[in-house]
C-alpha cells in the first residue's frame, strides 16, 4: 500500500540536519510605534518540518499575524522561531528589532486614537496634529529647540486632556513617545 507523507519523512534514512529557518519580517532594524507589523517566519529541511513555532518577546505568535506596534513598548524586541524536523533535530533563530517614537509616528498614533475614539474630540485631534506638523516642519529646517517647544507643547495639551477628550491609555502613549522624541533631540 502506500505510506502516509508524514510517516514516509520518517522513513529516510541519514537525516542529519536541522531545519533551515527563514524570518522574513521584521528585519534587524526600527520600526515606528504606530506601524502595523505582519510577521513573515517559515523553516524548510532536507525531509521534512514537524513544527515552527515562533515568539515575539516570549509570547507565541504565528507567521502572518499582524502584530500593533502600538501594544509593544519603545526600545529592543524580539521575534524568536524554533523548528523541528520528524528526526527531532532542533534549529532556533531570532530577529532584534526597535519601536521607536518620531513625529511621524505621533502623528500616526494620534490619528488611529482619533479614528478609534481614544481621542473623542476631533477638534483636540486636530490641534495635536497641528503641533506634530509644526515639530516635523521645525525638524526639517534643522532646528530641534523650536521642534522642542512644539513637542512640550503637544505634552502640554495631551495632559490637559487625559482623562477627558483623551483616553488615559492614549494619552500615556502619546506622553511617553513625545517625551522619547524630545530626548533624542536634546
Amino acid at each position: 500500500g502506500t505510506v502516509s507523507p508524514k510517516i514516509e519523512g520518517r522513513l529516510v534514512f541519514g537525516d542529519t540536519t536541522a531545519p533551515t529557518i527563514t524570518i522574513a519580517s521584521p528585519t534587524a532594524g526600527e520600526y515606528l510605534h504606530s506601524d502595523m507589523l505582519t510577521l513573515d517566519f517559515s523553516a524548510a529541511d532536507d525531509v521534512a518540518v514537524k513544527s515552527v513555532t515562533g515568539h515575539l518577546d516570549g509570547a507565541p505568535v504565528s507567521t502572518g499575524q499582524e502584530v500593533d506596534l502600538l501594544a509593544l513598548s519603545l526600545g529592543d524586541h524580539a521575534l524568536t522561531v524554533d523548528a523541528e524536523d520528524f528526526y527531532g533535530h532542533m534549529a532556533t533563530a531570532s530577529v532584534t528589532f526597535t519601536v521607536v517614537a518620531s513625529p511621524e509616528s505621533l502623528t500616526g498614533a494620534v490619528a488611529r486614537f482619533v479614528a478609534d475614539g481614544s481621542i473623542s474630540n476631533a477638534g483636540i485631534g486636530d490641534s495635536l496634529m497641528s503641533k506634530l506638523a509644526s515639530a516635523q516642519a521645525s525638524l526639517d529646517k534643522g532646528k530641534s529647540k523650536p521642534a522642542i517647544n512644539q513637542l512640550e507643547a503637544f505634552i502640554s495639551e495631551v495632559t490637559a486632556q487625559s482623562g477627558k477628550s483623551i483616553s488615559q491609555a492614549a494619552a500615556g502613549l502619546l506622553i511617553t513617545d513625545a517625551q522619547a522624541v524630545i530626548a533624542g533631540l536634546g
